[in-house]
């Protein structure tokens, strides 16, 4: 069940991170290197939520939290969790070890996510966060109580 709720593309994203320190570079090189997915016509690269609470982007970077888990959704907000495996220091095994990241996200609109889902959210940075364009349903994701 677990390999089923790690997403590839955000796996590669991170290994990508973990290899060469970056994840969606900007400028022209962004769609040689980016893994992600595109949503109405545009390119969004994976990422960790973790990255994108650390200002990893700049500003109008498009990203995608894939396979994210509503934990709670009110008419001016959503908020978004999953795991994530830690950072291991160079020459240290330091197992299988994961942390839990959420990122809460001003909401606008009638269309929300209800909590309780697993959605694939697209949104460009902010400086530290993230501004929505939109989602979809992940019909393979598995809820973060539960995985």
């Amino acid at each position: 069940m677990f390999a089923r709720s790690v997403s590839v593309r955000v796996l590669a994203a991170l290994l990508v991170t973990f290899l060469f320190g970056v994840l969606a570079p900007t400028g022209s090189a962004e769609a040689a290197t980016c893994v992600g997915a595109a949503y109405n016509g545009q390119l969004y690269c994976a990422s960790p939520i973790s990255q994108v609470n650390a200002g990893a982007y700049a500003v109008g970077t498009r990203v995608l939290l894939e396979s994210v888990s509503v934990t709670a959704s009110t008419p001016s907000t959503v908020t978004v969790a999953a795991w994530e495996v830690t950072a291991c220091p160079r020459g240290y095994f330091c197992g299988a070890t994961m942390d839990m990241q959420s990122l809460t996200v001003a909401w606008t609109g009638q269309s929300r996510p209800a909590a309780g889902t697993v959605i694939n959210l697209f949104g460009t940075a902010t400086r530290g966060s993230l501004s929505p364009v939109g989602y979809s349903a992940d019909p393979y994701g598995c809820y973060v109580d539960y995985c």
